[in-house]
């Protein structure tokens, strides 16, 4: 029986958040001597987790989608959850596990997966989702949705940890840059602060000078005023007193001859 949807891609239905060329999947070669988890059916129980990554699908329309993830190694992929139902502008958190024959090797080629969905009525989505892709399978409808494949790549963990650690010396670098940037950007701005106190200052010494020129300018001609002032009394009583000793002596001498003319 044909396992493949008939899908109209003519508007895209769902995208994979953060999305990269690949589905990436780190390793680390030191414990791949760990058994799977518990969880996982007696059949498989003896294979070894060698790595595990988690994506992120976002449903971009307003619609209900019927959704799964393939993989073209099903013996060494455990999807959580292989199949769901995505309500309008839903995101989606998938679990991907990958595990190998205790003693295997990594063979890195061939392994892919593809995801798709298509468009469900509102009355479906309670349905289960993996009967519907049976159902519309079996039925060769025609559905509106969208397919993305994706290849899988695998980092070996050491190498990561190696450029995490130099990630993290250029951070430093650069924390340490921006710091000494920001310390000399405090200092201009204290500089600035500071010059602008001297000249405010410096105006307010020579405000103070023209002030105390003006007032000692005030106090001379009010000095010179006053000495004026006095002089001119001065010399007013000096008149006085003339006028009076020449009207004395003038009596003096009227009596004089009054007193031989009557003789």
């Amino acid at each position: 029986m044909n396992s493949e949807l008939i899908i109209n891609q003519s508007e895209k239905l769902f995208i994979i958040e953060d999305e990269d060329d690949t589905i990436q999947f780190k390793i680390n070669n030191n414990s791949l001597n760990t058994n799977i988890e518990d969880t996982l059916s007696s059949t498989i129980k003896d294979l070894i987790l060698a790595s595990q990554t988690k994506i992120k699908i976002r449903n971009i329309s307003n619609e209900f989608i019927s959704f799964r993830v393939k993989t073209t190694k099903k013996k060494n992929y455990i999807v959580k959850p292989c199949y769901y139902i995505l309500s309008p502008k839903e995101i989606l958190n998938i679990k991907i596990i990958y595990y190998i024959n205790r003693g295997e090797n990594i063979n890195i080629k061939g392994h892919k997966f593809k995801f798709e969905g298509f468009i469900i009525s509102k009355y479906e989505k309670e349905e289960n989702p993996k009967k519907l892709f049976l159902d519309y399978i079996t039925k060769g409808k025609n559905v509106k949705g969208t397919v993305i494949k994706k290849y899988a790549s695998f980092i070996e963990e050491q190498n990561m940890i190696n450029s995490n650690i130099e990630n993290e010396i250029e951070d430093l670098n650069k924390d340490d840059e921006n710091k000494k940037f920001d310390e000399f950007e405090d200092l201009k701005i204290e500089y600035y602060k500071l010059k602008g106190k001297n000249e405010n200052l410096r105006l307010e010494y020579f405000n103070l000078k023209k002030l105390m020129e003006m007032e000692l300018t005030e106090k001379n001609n009010k000095c010179i005023q006053y000495m004026q002032f006095k002089y001119d009394i001065n010399t007013d009583k000096s008149q006085d007193s003339l006028s009076t000793k020449v009207f004395i002596i003038c009596f003096i001498i009227s009596i004089i001859l009054g007193f031989f003319l009557i003789k």
